[in-house]
């Protein structure tokens, strides 16, 4: 989500002022705006409440035409500051915003949520969210997240990343994301991993991420799950945990990977949203295989940018993997990803979202 809205603010300035309020840390990337205001995190209530004050102030000053709430949590203090000014509020939502248990949340959000006169959703099934909590269909539109083309891969970072994961001639493959439960890597490791390595033992998954420490759903101990998922299957020399690392080191890593895997699942109360990793391997030419859940198949074109598995099904999950290490052209399925990505970059995504706050602005007579 903070990476999606930095491209969004990225794309914004260019033809458009904007002010900002949001936490602690996001002046360093806000370079340009009008105003900026920056609010601690934590503790939550007190960050929604110094985000609500200053939102009103910055709208009473700047008098903005369009107030945006970058997710769910900020609706209420976008609409409250857009009561001062008769601007029109757009919100961003996701999917994990529309099925938080909170009965707080529920009460006050949602509703809010709701109000907003456009949700720009990031993914099909986050729409089909939206409308079963009662978002009325007219006021939400599609617009998945866009991707950075990267420039041409430097051979230091692949060869840093080899050196890093003690791997020269194996098959790699990759997980990147924050550890969470819905990430699906213990079941991963424990019901597929062994089925693979039996039959390529040369196979390394590389894990790049940490758990979230600020996360609006945050399980903690995962690692410690995973850790334990490998010592039980008796996989400590195929599996590397790398934490999180550099954007120099996981540019090497998608450059040296053989296969991205995302075997994200569908837990009461979690979702994903969209599955941004996906797109972003697609655009360094790296396919994906990942289950079939949330928003997963807006982030993935099936036999094009990567496969797409029923979630469960760990079998046919390691039965394409395997397929693929043995079979695939890796240099056919780079051109074809890369040709996919450059069809959704942030630049296209911009125009078209210039496009959708054009749409609900109220233009004079």
């Amino acid at each position: 989500m903070e990476r999606m809205l930095y491209n969004v603010y990225q794309e914004l300035i260019k033809k458009h002022d904007v002010a900002i309020v949001g936490p602690v840390g996001c002046e360093r990337f806000s370079a340009g705006a009008k105003s900026v205001v920056s609010v601690p995190l934590s503790p939550l209530a007190r960050y929604l409440i110094s985000t609500q004050w200053h939102a009103y102030r910055l709208a009473r000053r700047f008098r903005p035409d369009i107030i945006i709430s970058g997710n769910g949590l900020t609706a209420p203090a976008a609409l409250i500051a857009a009561s001062a000014t008769d601007a029109k509020v757009a919100c961003f939502i996701y999917g994990l915003d529309l099925v938080v248990e909170s009965m707080l949340y529920k009460k006050l959000f949602l509703p809010a949520i709701r109000r907003c006169d456009r949700l720009i959703s990031i993914s099909r099934h986050t729409t089909q969210l939206a409308t079963a909590v009662g978002a009325e269909a007219n006021r939400i539109v599609l617009l998945n997240p866009g991707v950075s083309l990267p420039k041409a891969t430097n051979a230091v970072h692949v060869e840093r990343f080899r050196n890093i994961i003690g791997s020269y001639g194996r098959k790699v493959l990759l997980s990147v994301g924050r550890l969470s439960p819905r990430k699906g890597l213990c079941e991963l490791i424990e019901r597929a991993l062994p089925q693979i390595v039996r039959q390529h033992p040369d196979v390394l998954l590389v894990i790049v991420g940490e758990e979230p420490s600020k996360a609006l759903k945050h399980t903690a101990g995962q690692r410690s799950r995973i850790e334990r998922a490998i010592d039980s299957t008796g996989l400590t020399n195929h599996v590397k945990l790398l934490g999180q690392v550099d954007d120099e080191l996981l540019d090497g890593a998608y450059a040296a990977a053989d296969l991205l895997v995302f075997p994200v699942l569908d837990l009461p109360g979690d979702v994903e949203g969209f599955g941004m990793v996906a797109l972003e391997a697609a655009a360094h030419g790296l396919p994906t295989i990942a289950f079939a859940v949330g928003g997963v198949a807006d982030a993935i074109s099936d036999r094009v940018t990567g496969y797409l598995i029923k979630m469960g099904e760990y079998g046919e999950f390691a039965d394409t993997v395997l397929h693929h290490l043995k079979n695939a052209s890796s240099s056919e399925w780079r051109n074809r990803c890369v040709e996919y990505a450059s069809k959704h970059t942030w630049a296209q995504y911009g125009e078209r979202l210039t496009t959708i706050l054009n749409d609900i602005v109220v233009k004079p007579h």
